[in-house]
């Protein structure tokens, strides 16, 4: 919960577009800002490569959608 909430006080600072990512011993954090409204917020548990790799293609979809 921390990392998210570390994301959306920053994401208040920024305008326009803006992706965090924010990666960890075994998850990755993600948040998808567009004129200041979360667009994709999502945490991952990532325990090899090819799961790194399956979530990041996950997380690729809704943006470009949503864009």
């Amino acid at each position: 919960m921390s990392a998210q909430c570390g994301f959306i006080c920053i994401g208040r600072k920024v305008a326009g577009t803006a992706l965090f990512l924010d990666f960890s011993v075994g998850s990755l954090h993600t948040l998808y800002l567009k004129d200041q409204q979360v667009v994709f917020q999502q945490c991952y548990e990532i325990a090899n490569i090819e799961e790194f790799n399956y979530y990041l293609l996950l997380m690729i979809e809704p943006i470009t959608y949503r864009s």
